[in-house]
């Protein structure tokens, strides 16, 4: 019984993680567990017990299990911050600090009906703290917008001036340590829901912030 519910719970609990996340798996196999064991307290010694033993250890050690990958998953996850938090990453001698204020629907000037006149937007600065080989050209391509499908949408490497009303983030700069470059990267939005803003820079590590 015990590695009937680990093996099921070891296949299912991934795809339940996938769709909800890992900290919401976590806690509902927490509270299998706390649930699976209460009808236990009450057991007698007859042998119709065995109809709430066996079904309340499979929950039990499903429920185990299941919050055992949950909490692997959420303790080796990086961090998703929220809208506003600086985050410092490091990445070939690089080091930057990585803010995003603000994520919204950007709109172009293009004519009306052009199906490009709705954008998403965020509002980001990169700050160079540290840099062991001088000026670091800093652009766009670290940035995408990610989904709830695992659908990323990159950035727009094309438009004219004028074209959007709020100030862009260069497509490519040069920055010397201890300044900043800030603006608005645009996005061509995809279907579905849009979950989270990354930042991959080269080798290092990702950072992400969660949209609200």
């Amino acid at each position: 019984m015990p590695g009937l519910a680990s093996v099921a719970a070891g296949v299912i609990a991934g795809r339940f993680i996938g769709r909800l996340g890992s900290r919401t798996v976590l806690a509902a196999g927490l509270a299998v567990v706390a649930l699976s064991t209460l009808p236990l307290v009450f057991l007698g010694p007859g042998r119709g017990a065995l109809v709430i033993l066996v079904p309340g250890l499979f929950a039990g050690f499903f429920g185990h299990v299941s919050a055992c990958v949950a909490f692997t998953v959420t303790a080796t996850s990086p961090t998703t911050a929220a809208i506003g938090t600086a985050q410092r990453r490091t990445s070939d001698g690089i080091t930057v600090a990585v803010t995003v204020y603000n994520v919204r629907s950007v709109k172009s000037h293009a004519d009306v009906g052009e199906p490009s006149r709705h954008f998403v937007g965020i509002d980001a600065r990169v700050c160079v703290t540290a840099a062991s080989g001088g000026a670091v050209p800093l652009s766009q391509q670290p940035w995408t917008v990610d989904y709830a499908d695992d659908t990323q949408a990159e950035p727009i490497t094309e438009w004219w001036d004028g074209e959007f009303s709020v100030p862009l983030y260069p497509a490519e700069r040069k920055v010397a340590a201890g300044h900043c470059v800030r603006g608005w990267i645009v996005f061509k939005p995809l279907k579905g829901r849009a979950t989270t803003v990354s930042y991959a820079p080269g080798s290092g590590e990702p950072a992400f912030w969660r949209i609200p």
